[in-house]
């Protein structure tokens, strides 16, 4: 599967796509971590963005039941050089690009993430399009014009309703009550 990047300038990156056959449109940030992928996808303030990941190798743990941040994917794509397609990790339950494509997120490989990076480093916010479906670069360009990109997504991301989460070894004599306001 064909993937490309394509900046609001007109700058393009041609790599691999996997994850789910789509397109998106968003504001093009970096990551440096060189781990945490997953709770990186699913952490709510990542909505709205194609996150480009720094760290050479991505994917290689694969994806667990109990590395998300919270019950879905709010990035819209995600950008690395090396993709790991046999993870080795006693709690994998799938790959990356298997939950990719479940959630619908396009992902683009055997891209210089680190030039990337240095663009946005550069201009700062970055409208960016992201496509695995194998549209002209002409598409790209129009699809990427016609985008506005949203400012505030809090709305969207916040819960609606009072969560409790209880601790699995609960010490009543040590116990705390916290609350924490999102």
């Amino acid at each position: 599967m064909e993937g490309m990047i394509y900046l609001e300038d007109g700058t393009v990156f041609k790599g691999q796509g996997f994850g789910a056959p789509a397109t998106a449109v968003g504001e093009l940030v970096f990551n440096t971590s060189m781990t945490g992928y997953q709770e990186i996808l699913t952490d709510p303030s990542y909505k709205g963005q194609i996150i480009d990941m720094t760290y050479p190798l991505v994917g290689n743990y694969g994806i667990s039941e109990h590395d998300n941040e919270s019950d879905k994917i709010h990035a819209f794509g995600l950008i690395v050089k090396d993709l790991c397609e046999t993870p080795s990790n006693s709690m994998c339950v799938k790959t990356l690009t298997q939950w990719l494509d479940e959630n619908g997120v396009p992902g683009v490989y055997d891209i210089d993430t680190r030039k990337i990076t240095k663009i946005i480093r550069k201009k700062g916010t970055v409208k960016c399009l992201i496509s695995t479906e194998g549209i002209s670069i002409s598409e790209a360009k129009e699809l990427c014009d016609k985008a506005v990109l949203k400012n505030d997504w809090m709305k969207e991301t916040s819960v609606k309703e009072k969560t409790v989460i209880m601790p699995e070894h609960r010490n009543t004599e040590k116990a705390y009550r916290v609350a924490v306001m999102d």
